[in-house]
């Protein structure tokens, strides 16, 4: 008996089986993940769980990007060729960053899914959400009268987290047809 040959770790028929098998599950359980994440965000708003929005939900990030979409919207994109455009688009977006700050907070989602200020959030549904990149997804909640609310969430220290919205057009000007 030779004792100076290597020892070889026994591979079984199915250890190849084994690892897609994991690496499915793995596959599985990143992409169900913004879907989970929509779904503890949604019960957090419905029990009063602050602590939890503020772990769900980049503020910051959210009420920047709807301050420039108020501002988009009142004033058009700010790169236009007039010269007060970007005078205007900058304190129309400060204005509405106030307003946003004071409103989108942990409370003010919990009002919104209670049925306070401009209506129940619990009527939106998941219509749908693609992936924007490795870390990035952007979620399509649908809500009666045909208005799409856009999501983008996002994929930090291991956990889904709401780092944008989109509203409809008609929540911000009155307007028929939804935000692109």
């Amino acid at each position: 008996m030779r004792y100076d040959a290597p020892m070889r770790a026994a591979r079984g028929p199915g250890t190849g089986l084994t690892l897609a098998g994991a690496a499915a599950i793995l596959a599985g359980l990143y992409l169900a993940g913004p879907g989970l994440a929509l779904m503890r965000l949604r019960r957090a708003m419905r029990d009063g769980d602050t602590l939890a929005l503020r772990q769900l939900v980049d503020f910051p990030a959210v009420r920047a990007g709807l301050a420039r979409q108020v501002a988009e919207t009142a004033l058009g994109a700010p790169h236009r060729k007039q010269a007060l455009v970007p005078f205007g688009f900058s304190f129309v977006r400060h204005i509405a960053a106030h307003e946003i700050a004071t409103r989108l907070t942990p409370a003010g989602l919990i009002r919104l899914a209670r049925g306070g200020e401009a209506g129940t959030a619990m009527g939106w549904h998941l219509a749908g959400y693609r992936l924007i990149g490795p870390t990035q997804v952007r979620l399509r909640l649908r809500a009666a009268g045909d208005r799409t609310l856009r999501l983008t969430m996002a994929l930090e220290g291991g956990r889904w987290r709401l780092t944008g919205m989109r509203l409809p057009a008609a929540m911000l000007d009155g307007g028929a047809r939804d935000a692109p």
